[in-house]
């Protein structure tokens, strides 16, 4: 039998700094476990040379529990644990997601810069998750998963109206940061609160669905009007739907993307639970699925992955 390793180790901040330099491999240390599983599957694929899983170790910060990192949040946590276990040669490098950082949500605009440095790789867009809201994986995942219910017409029509999806994703990621909502509507929206009309848009369900949140009627009401303004908005700027794919907010445009793709299910014939299995089931298996299809159809716009694989073969 093959043993297999498996490291459930909790450090102390220097105790990671001395297991670090012990080391013989490399150590990139992401946010959160759904970043180590990603990073893990696409590190064992030949990409720009032979596969580096071998060569670099993969940790998601939260193994390292210390006082000096208790109140910071993920993001931070790779940057101070970075600054504080560096070791000579370049051994170690974190990946933290961009959140929003170089994007202005008041005007919907880019902002020249990159935010990364010499041993802080930045997601391209606002998190992992944002690698994800491409038609192909959704529909590769789909039809592995819900073969048995879905039909041919279906992934056609997904597909189709994939860019009509990512659109209303942003506009729903940018109503709930302007409304400081983020948190409050977590794993809300669903096939029933979304109508397709040629676009997207929101039914009056979700006004319901909303005061179930304890969201006052008023903010209710300032979502619907500012997620209608937002859609006015970037429908007269330049910016493209990719732009706005890496730019909608992580968990919440997954949330908004699959609701989308559940409303569609329902226009052929799904029926509202299968529906809501779509949109709300199979979180990880669907990371896991999206994955697999990155790494093994590797793109120029998964940067900066490429860079953590050269560095990880240098």
């Amino acid at each position: 039998m093959i043993a297999r390793r498996c490291d459930l180790s909790n450090y102390s901040i220097g105790g990671y700094k001395i297991a670090v330099r012990a080391r013989s491999s490399k150590t990139l240390v992401v946010e959160g476990r759904d970043d180590r599983s990603v990073l893990q599957r696409i590190f064992l694929e030949a990409i720009s040379g032979p596969p580096v899983g071998n060569q670099v170790r993969v940790d998601s910060s939260d193994i390292v529990k210390d006082s000096t990192l208790s109140k910071m949040g993920a993001r931070d946590r790779v940057v101070r644990i970075i600054e504080v276990c560096r070791p000579p040669g370049g051994k170690l490098k974190g990946l933290k997601d961009r959140e929003w950082d170089y994007f202005c949500t008041d005007n919907l605009l880019e902002i020249s810069g990159e935010g990364g440095s010499e041993d802080i790789f930045v997601t391209r867009g606002h998190s992992i998750e944002n690698y994800f809201f491409d038609s192909f994986l959704c529909c590769d995942f789909l039809k592995r998963k819900f073969s048995s219910i879905i039909t041919s017409g279906f992934i056609v029509d997904v597909g189709e109206n994939f860019l009509k999806i990512i659109d209303f994703s942003f506009a729903y990621s940018m109503t709930c940061k302007r409304l400081e909502l983020i948190d409050r509507l977590d794993r809300l929206i669903s096939p029933s609160h979304i109508e397709f009309q040629g676009e997207f848009c929101l039914s009056d369900s979700f006004r319901s669905a909303m005061l179930s949140r304890n969201i006052g009627a008023s903010e209710v009401e300032k979502f619907y009007v500012e997620f209608a303004s937002i859609n006015a908005q970037f429908s007269v700027q330049d910016s493209t739907p990719q732009c706005r794919r890496w730019w909608s907010h992580g968990h919440l445009g997954e949330d908004a993307l699959w609701a989308c793709v559940g409303r569609v299910a329902r226009l052929h014939g799904v029926n509202e639970k299968d529906a809501e299995a779509i949109c709300h089931g199979f979180r990880e298996e669907k990371h896991q699925s999206s994955a697999h299809m990155m790494a093994i159809n590797f793109k120029e716009e998964y940067s900066p992955l490429e860079r953590v694989i050269e560095w990880a073969l240098d």
